[in-house]
C-alpha cells in the first residue's frame, strides 16, 4: 500500500460513512475536527505488515498494551483531507484474541466540546456503546452505526500521546490518583502539557466539576490537603465562582479548577480545544512562534494571538476562534 492507495481506501471509506451519518441524520458541528481514523486487522501477523506500512508512510509515535493487546499510532507524512477535514493520524490496533476483525478502516473519534450525555439526548433513537466512559483518561462515546462508526472524545488522540511521553508529568498523575478519585466530577486535563508547549515550572491543569462548591473544597482538602505546597481559593473567574486547588507531587505543580458548570462549558477547555486545532493546522511555524513568545514571559492564550497577530482581549478572542469552522481557522493561518 502506498500513500495514494491509503488516500483512496480512507476517502472511499469516509465517504460510506458519512452517507452512513445522513442517512441516520447525525450531523458533526462545523468546529469539531476528526482526530483520527482507526484501521483494523485481522490477525497479528496482518498487525505487523500494516504496522510495516504505516511506519513508512508517517511516523510512529507510540506503541503501547491497552487491556492486552497491542496499540501503534501513527502520523502522516502527508495528510488525508476530506470534506475539509485534516486527518493525520491513524490508530492500529492488534486484533483482540478470540474476536473475529474484517481488515480495514472501521472508525473515525472526533473531539467534541459537549457532554457525553448531551450527545447521547441529540439522538435517542440511535445505539450508543458507553464502556469507553469508564477509561479514566480521556473518555470516549461511541456511536455504533454498523461496520462503520463514530467515537467521541474530548481531547486529540497526539495530545494524550503527548502528555503519556512526559514521563515525570504522566507518572506523576497516575500516582496522584486524580483522575480516578474525582471520576464523577468529569475530570479534563487541559494546558500546556498535553499540547507540548510547557515551560519550566508549567502546571498540570485539571477541570473539575463541582455542584457545591463548598462539599467540593472539603473533598479536596482531604483528598491532597497534605500534599506538598498545597493550598486552595474560592474566588470569581469569568464571573463565576469557582474553586483552584493546587499541590506538588513528585516535583509537578498540579492545578485543579472545579466550577458549577460541566469542564466541557468552562473557559479553559474551549482555550484548550482552540490551541489544539491551531497546533494541528498551524504546524512546526506556529509551534515555535507560540513557544518563542511564552519564552519571553507570555502567558499561553497572548502568546497565540501574538503569534496570530489578532488584537483584543486574548481569552475571549480564543473562545471566539475555538468555535470557528475549518475554512475560517485555515484563513487565520494562512498568512504564517
Amino acid at each position: 500500500m502506498n500513500r495514494s492507495e491509503l488516500g483512496r481506501h480512507a476517502e472511499q471509506f469516509l465517504e460510506l460513512l458519512f452517507q452512513d451519518l445522513d442517512r441516520w441524520g447525525v450531523s458533526l458541528d462545523a468546529h469539531w475536527d476528526i482526530d483520527h481514523l482507526c484501521y483494523r486487522t485481522s490477525t497479528e501477523n496482518e498487525y505487523e505488515t500494516r504496522k510495516g506500512i504505516f511506519g513508512k508512510l508517517g511516523d510512529q509515535l507510540i506503541e503501547s498494551e491497552v487491556n492486552g493487546r497491542a496499540i501503534a499510532t501513527f502520523k502522516l507524512h502527508e495528510a488525508i483531507n476530506f470534506r475539509g477535514y485534516r486527518i493525520d493520524l491513524i490508530e492500529l490496533p492488534a486484533p483482540k484474541s478470540g474476536k473475529l476483525t474484517p481488515t480495514g478502516f472501521e472508525h473515525i473519534e472526533v473531539v467534541c466540546d459537549v457532554p457525553f450525555h448531551e450527545l447521547e439526548a441529540r439522538y435517542l433513537d440511535l445505539t450508543f456503546d458507553r464502556k469507553g466512559l469508564e477509561k479514566d483518561l480521556n473518555r470516549e462515546l461511541e456511536l455504533c452505526l454498523g461496520t462503520r462508526n463514530v467515537k467521541f472524545h474530548h481531547a486529540s488522540l497526539e495530545s494524550i500521546i503527548t502528555l503519556e511521553q512526559n514521563q515525570d508529568v504522566f507518572q506523576a498523575l497516575r500516582r496522584s490518583g486524580v483522575l480516578r478519585d474525582l471520576h464523577l466530577r468529569d475530570p479534563l486535563i487541559v494546558g500546556t502539557f498535553p499540547l507540548g508547549i510547557e515551560m519550566k515550572n508549567s502546571d498540570l491543569d485539571i477541570l473539575i466539576f463541582a455542584d457545591d462548591l463548598s462539599t467540593l473544597a472539603q473533598e479536596l482538602e482531604m483528598r491532597y490537603g497534605s500534599l506538598t505546597g498545597y493550598s486552595l481559593e474560592t474566588y470569581s473567574v469569568g464571573g463565576e465562582p469557582s474553586v483552584i486547588c493546587r499541590f506538588t507531587l513528585e516535583g509537578i505543580p498540579f492545578e485543579l479548577f472545579g466550577q458549577s458548570r460541566a469542564p466541557v462549558h468552562q473557559e479553559a477547555f474551549r482555550h484548550y480545544l482552540a490551541e489544539e486545532r491551531l497546533l494541528k493546522f498551524g504546524g512546526v511555524t506556529l509551534r515555535e512562534s507560540v513557544m518563542r513568545i511564552r519564552g519571553e514571559g507570555s502567558k499561553t492564550e497572548p502568546a497565540f494571538c501574538q503569534a496570530l497577530k489578532l488584537l483584543g482581549d486574548p481569552y475571549q478572542l480564543m473562545l471566539k476562534v475555538q468555535r470557528l469552522g475549518t475554512s475560517e481557522l485555515r484563513d487565520l493561518i494562512k498568512f504564517l
